[in-house]
């Protein structure tokens, strides 16, 4: 081994023996070099000669070029250090923002990192509801826009703007039925992150706080279109008509109108606001009576083809209506006008033709939701129970499922299902299973369960924290559900394991299922982007930008 030499040169310009441009070897340390600095002569004897070192056989030795060239090469350096800068200027404010807007999902079973929404984008929100019809997506947006997109390749067939104050409006689900799709919202004072307070004019100029549009499936083209005074507590299909009914200032209102025209069939206006209404079999409209202290429920059953009374029955209680199955009409205690969380639940059932009374249970907490079993033998009631209720013997807040026998409301089994009070994302029986989809009120926390539905017992559970649950959905063998981190999940509904996740790079507005496609799934966003996911493997089939 030897170290590599490299010569130097005098300067042929002086006879001085001054330095000029010169060559240095990388280890000035070396004995060569500390040899050739001893025997070195002082540079101020005129008429010195150069010394040379001589250079290795294996060695090359670089050629002599004049000092223009050398600065030129310089500049030529300078100059490509600037403009690689500039590209890389370039490159960080254009390309790489153009390239993160291409790139919407990201696959993978593992998780990422979410960037948290900014309050400028917040402002800029287009949420979509997504309705599925056959081998079509209809996406009603914040905006007031509906869109019809191909379901199978994300193709955009048509769009219908309502004339609406978009930043104010709260849109409703797509109803589709018979080649129509309807839509309808409110309107809303309140600026965008605070809670309604009051009505205000859809349309600038009109003092009419609801709208309600039908538009034609095939091509986009409005139908009819309302506006109405008030907001809309409820909008129903049901055989070619179409039931509103509306929550004004002292009153309520209760109309039909024909599906396909938009022509009023019948209306009928009640006194007192409403506390729930429900559309079967009968239209069932309860209305509060009496003062806190001293409450009742007046219940009205209305025939559905001319809005005239059935039956009419008052209750004890504050009751409201929150099921209508196999020819039954189920109350519960009604918790909206409490201060705080009731300690227990009044359910109560009725002949849904005659009003007759069938039974009355007491159950624990407050009741969440209400199911009845596929065979119409059991009812099962989520209800949240606080830890300061006398009684609890759980020791914390906890959600509770029960089962009743519907003949008499016997209780069979109950079950603590989370330690927490929760909201219902998902109550479902299926196959000899119960599911359900729960998310908690004092924290970010979703979780998935299954139960027997013979006793409750527990199979399989998932938790995952700091996390909202925007919707689940099962279909086949797996449970599809999104989360407010930007992700959808699938599950094996038999064991609960994680099949995939898929990331977005915004936060999840909806998820949707279709009977005619089975290999696809569909998310919206808040920023009005559509999605198609493979339902086997959650990998992006296309994604199409509603935004306005």
């Amino acid at each position: 081994m030897y170290e590599l030499p490299y010569p130097f040169f005098a300067d042929d310009s002086s006879s001085s023996g001054s330095s000029g441009d010169s060559w240095i070897s990388p280890s000035a340390d070396g004995p060569e070099a500390k040899a050739a600095e001893q025997e070195e002569p002082s540079g101020s004897e005129a008429g010195d000669e150069p010394r040379l070192i001589p250079l290795p056989g294996a060695s090359r030795r670089p050629s002599h070029r004049p000092r223009w060239w050398e600065e030129a090469r310089a500049r030529r350096w300078l100059l490509g250090g600037v403009l690689g800068l500039l590209l890389l200027i370039l490159l960080l404010t254009v390309l790489i923002p153009l390239l993160r807007n291409a790139a919407l999902v990201a696959s993978g079973a593992g998780s990422g990192t979410v960037t948290p929404q900014s309050a400028a984008f917040r402002a800029s929100d287009q949420s979509l509801l997504l309705t599925a019809s056959a081998d079509r997506l209809y996406a009603f947006s914040s905006k007031g826009v509906l869109s019809a997109v191909q379901a199978h390749d994300g193709r955009l067939l048509w769009r219908y703007t309502l004339p609406v104050a978009a930043s104010q409006f709260l849109p409703s689900q797509p109803l589709v039925a018979n080649g129509v799709v309807y839509v309808s919202g409110s309107c809303f004072a309140a600026a965008p992150g605070v809670t309604p307070s009051a009505s205000r004019a859809c349309i600038p100029g009109s003092g009419i706080g609801t709208i309600v549009a039908a538009v034609r499936a095939s091509d986009g083209h409005l139908l009819w279109q309302r506006v109405e005074e008030g907001r809309f507590f409820a909008t129903t299909l049901l055989g070619g008509k179409l039931y509103l009914v509306h929550a004004l200032t002292s009153a309520s209102l209760v109309e039909a109108l024909e599906a396909q025209t938009g022509r009023v069939l019948w209306q009928r206006r009640l006194f007192g606001s409403l506390s729930g209404v429900l559309m079967g079999d009968q239209v069932v409209v309860a209305l509060p009576l009496g003062t806190q202290k001293q409450s009742g429920t007046q219940l009205l059953a209305l025939r559905p083809d001319d809005g005239q009374p059935l039956w009419s029955q008052v209750l004890p209680g504050s009751l409201r209506p929150v099921l209508e199955e196999q020819g039954r009409v189920y109350l519960a205690t009604d918790a909206q006008g409490a201060s705080a969380s009731l300690p227990e639940t009044l359910l109560s059932t009725l002949e849904s033709r005659s009003g007759t009374q069938r039974w009355q249970r007491i159950i624990p907490g407050q009741l969440i939701s209400l199911l009845l079993s596929r065979d119409g033998s059991r009812l099962y009631a989520l209800t949240a129970l606080e830890k300061t209720v006398p009684g609890n013997t759980y020791g914390s807040d906890v959600t509770l499922l029960l089962a009743l026998d519907d003949r008499n409301g016997q209780l069979l089994w109950q079950r603590p299902v989370n330690q927490a009070l929760s909201l219902a994302i998902l109550v479902r029986e299926q196959d000899g299973l119960f599911y359900l989809a729960l998310e908690r009120q004092d924290q970010p926390q979703a979780q998935l369960m299954a139960l027997s539905v013979s006793n409750g017992q527990p199979l399989w559970q998932q938790q995952y924290f700091g996390e909202e649950l925007v919707g689940a959905q099962p279909r086949d063998a797996t449970l599809y559900v999104a989360v407010s981190g930007n992700a959808v999940l699938a599950f094996d509904l038999t064991n609960g394991e994680l099949r995939w996740r898929t990331r977005f790079s915004d936060h999840l507005s909806d998820i949707a299922l279709t009977s005619a496609n089975r290999l696809q799934l569909y998310v919206s966003t808040a920023s009005g982007q559509l999605a198609a996911l493979d339902s086997s493997s959650g990998r992006l089939r296309w994604s199409l930008s509603l935004a306005q």
